[in-house]
């Protein structure tokens, strides 16, 4: 009776622990440098602040194992469980965009700044090989980048920039990007229909910009030879 009464106890008690014990998420998101007990687990107590790993870069994804988790979850008093049977815990860092057109003007003033023989960055396009620069910095930061390392093939325009994210921080992590960049022409297009001797204006024109090497010899690009 007493071994019995005894088991019951102790089944009762492992039952309890099981229920109190902290879950453990599978995938999580954090906005600061740090990811800490706090942030894996819902509920770690008094060791919520303990960090366990440096976070992500701002707008990435990175993994953290369950057994460095677990270390750090023995050392710290917290009792949890692995319901799910994870190995690992995905993590992902929230930031701000910096917009595209920030990232293409960057990289076109150096590639323009290469040689005097490139055109002026206002006339280069910028075309990410992803189809964006997908370039993030931390939440509160100024969205901006600068150019550490550029290497630019004149002949293909393919080219790889190695950014700095804000470009003022020199502790913020180095980010890659790739694509091509290439001339470009402002060329003038009709808005409307026009009949034979129908005089043009200034507001019967809009512009778009096409590859230069698409532009022929032949094609007007100056406002002044086609109003009137």
């Amino acid at each position: 009776m007493f071994k019995r009464t005894v088991s019951l106890a102790l089944l009762l008690a492992g039952m309890a622990a099981a229920a109190n014990a902290a879950e453990l998420r599978p995938a999580v998101s954090v906005t600061g440098d740090t990811v800490t007990l706090g942030d894996l687990f819902d509920d770690a107590g008094d060791a919520a602040a303990v960090i366990v790993s440096n976070a992500p870069a701002p707008g990435t994804r990175a993994e953290i194992s369950v057994s460095r988790i677990s270390l750090a979850a023995r050392r710290n008093g917290v009792a949890w469980r692995n319901d799910a049977g994870l190995t690992y815990v995905v993590v992902a860092r929230t930031g701000t965009q910096v917009p595209d057109a920030e990232v293409a003007g960057a990289i076109s003033a150096a590639i323009a700044a290469q040689s005097s023989a490139l055109p002026s960055a206002s006339d280069l396009q910028v075309d990410f090989e992803n189809g964006m620069a997908g370039i993030q910095v931390a939440e509160g930061e100024e969205p901006t980048v600068k150019v550490e390392q550029l290497a630019f093939n004149q002949r293909s325009g393919v080219f790889t920039a190695i950014l700095r994210a804000p470009a003022n921080d020199m502790l913020s992590p180095l980010r890659r990007v790739s694509g091509r960049a290439y001339p470009v022409t402002d060329v003038p297009v009709l808005l409307r229909d026009m009949q034979p001797g129908e005089i043009v204006r200034q507001q019967d024109i809009d512009w778009v910009r096409l590859p230069s090497n698409r532009v022929s010899q032949n094609i007007v690009t100056s406002l002044e030879h086609i109003l009137g």
